[in-house]
């Protein structure tokens, strides 16, 4: 018997699925509601209980999408679903994932793999997979920031590593007199104990750069994001974990 391979779109199979049991079997048009309104008269009741639902499905959608933001408006305050209203969160982030599914595969496949000959510590790893998840879900700012506070951990791991005991920020200072950020201290050593070279420096830089405008911007692009997590894999396989330190 000839085998027969099917390939199946699985975001499309999923929301197929959840229009069957979490949509209401008929969902009006606009044209049906505009003409609902119209005529108000009208003694279709299941029309009306399908419109009624509908807009109600609607109303709440928008008050999960008001409550991401921390704030709900004060006129939507009487139709915030209480906390038994499972169901509700339940159907718009089931759609949510679903309509993310194919972008977050692509930004999965996008990142291309780094091979190192020394293991991340574990607390490195927690945190790096924190920026992978942040970038799959296009969540930029956040991967770029943890970015920032990854290489953080691999310049102070490494320092400590070399028994180098950090002196309080407040003794490095510039030439102008102004106190020398943490960052800038850190990767100083790194050079010094030639943990870093000048190349890696700059890299190291530039991550801190992109993560301070991030952070103060509150904003940032994918294409942003690719290049910081771009970075730090550079960083972890040619420096922090290409030899013992």
């Amino acid at each position: 018997m000839k085998n027969v391979t099917i390939t199946a779109n699985l975001p499309d199979m999923l929301r197929e699925y959840l229009d069957q049991v979490v949509k209401p079997h008929e969902v009006p048009t606009q044209e049906e509601i505009e003409a609902y309104f119209a005529d108000s008269n009208s003694s279709d009741d299941v029309r009306k209980d399908v419109i009624a639902g509908y807009l109600w499905r609607k109303l709440v959608n928008m008050i999960i999408d008001q409550k991401e933001s921390l704030t709900v408006p004060e006129f939507l305050g009487p139709w915030v679903p209480g906390a038994d209203d499972k169901n509700y969160l339940e159907d718009y982030y089931a759609y949510q994932m679903v309509d993310m599914l194919p972008r977050i595969v692509e930004r999965a496949q996008a990142l291309a793999v780094t091979v190192v000959k020394n293991k991340p510590s574990k607390d490195i790893v927690f945190i790096l997979r924190e920026a992978f998840k942040s970038y799959i879900y296009g969540l930029n700012v956040a991967c770029i920031c943890i970015c920032r506070c990854v290489l953080e951990q691999l310049l102070e791991e490494s320092l400590n590593d070399k028994k180098n005991k950090l002196v309080s920020l407040g003794f490095y200072r510039r030439p102008d007199g102004r106190e020398k950020g943490k960052f800038e201290v850190l990767i100083e050593r790194a050079l010094h104990e030639k943990i870093l070279d000048s190349p890696g420096s700059v890299i190291a830089k530039r991550i801190v750069k992109r993560g301070n405008e991030a952070a103060h911007d509150g904003k940032a692009s994918e294409r942003e994001a690719t290049k910081v997590l771009s970075d730090i894999q550079v960083l972890l396989r040619d420096y922090f974990l290409k030899k013992d330190v």
